[in-house]
């Protein structure tokens, strides 16, 4: 019998050997971590109940219904890798596991007022920072975590940086004007680090997404954002909002670093929605 140390190792050397992408695996690790530290039972030993119950866990806390599928898929994708390339495992707890659904409120963009009041809210100039970068280049939030100082203090006379997403593809983003503001205000007067990585927790070390979630949270609640806030939607946000100003969906899909066009049009769709959510609001 294996540790589950031992069967991570396996499944993340089969992961990458498949060319997947480095921030999807890292996701996983992260997500099956906090699960087997939870149930505190061997990979052998678990079952669905174990999943479900830990899934209900993870709702009762708040954790979004993305979050929640993220650690289905994890658990799905490690188990049927270690049955089906390794045949180590007869069994995979999570495959008839439901998904959770997606709520119209955890797809529901930040207006730029309510961007700004999240901003003014900050407790910091590095939580401010997070929330413009996140707001400007429409990162994801895997991408954010593993930024490096040198992105920006290296970027290039259009503003322009790097990075590496899904499927470890390379694609050009953009600092904004209001970006560089907050992350310059930052790096000036919050950030006192060695590492690089530009956002660094208040330990020193690499911010988690776990931790920059919290942190959007708690500044929400403060701004008194009653709309689901996380990453994702703020990424969703960058995208809304830019497509509300004119910038195509050609455009975003190569600043979002979407495979397909279709994923994209989703934003044009919420801005539809948006447009006749306000039609209705001012002639009822």
């Amino acid at each position: 019998m294996k540790t589950y140390d031992e069967y991570k190792k396996l499944f993340t050397e089969d992961f990458l050997r498949m060319a997947r992408s480095k921030n999807t695996i890292r996701t996983y690790i992260q997500q099956l971590d906090a699960f087997f530290n939870y149930v505190n039972k061997s990979v052998e030993e678990i079952t669905k109940t174990d999943v479900v119950d830990y899934i209900n866990i993870l709702s009762k806390n708040g954790k979004s219904s993305s979050t929640i599928n993220l650690t289905i898929d994890g658990l799905n994708s490690f188990y049927k890798s270690l049955s089906k390339d390794f045949g180590l495992l007869t069994i995979n707890p999570a495959q008839d596991v439901q998904k959770s659904k997606v709520s119209h409120r955890e797809k529901d963009p930040l207006t730029d007022e309510e961007i700004d009041r999240m901003i003014a809210c900050a407790k910091n100039e590095r939580d401010a920072a997070l929330i413009a970068t996140l707001a400007e280049t429409g990162l994801r939030v895997d991408e954010l975590v593993n930024l490096k100082l040198t992105d920006f203090t290296e970027r290039d006379e259009d503003d322009c940086f790097h990075v590496i997403g899904k499927g470890d593809k390379e694609r050009i983003c953009v600092f904004t004007q209001k970006a560089i503001k907050y992350i310059g205000e930052y790096i000036d007067k919050f950030r006192y680090s060695n590492l690089p990585y530009l956002f660094v927790s208040n330990l020193n070390t690499q911010m988690t997404e776990d931790s920059i979630n919290g942190t959007l949270k708690n500044i929400a609640n403060r701004a008194e954002i009653t709309k689901h806030v996380s990453p994702h939607v703020l990424r969703a946000s960058c995208a809304t909002n830019l497509n509300e100003r004119g910038v195509s969906v050609e455009v975003l899909k190569t600043l979002l670093g979407h495979s397909s066009i279709n994923t994209t049009m989703i934003y044009t769709k919420i801005r539809k929605a948006r447009m006749l959510d306000e039609i209705n609001k001012a002639t009822a």
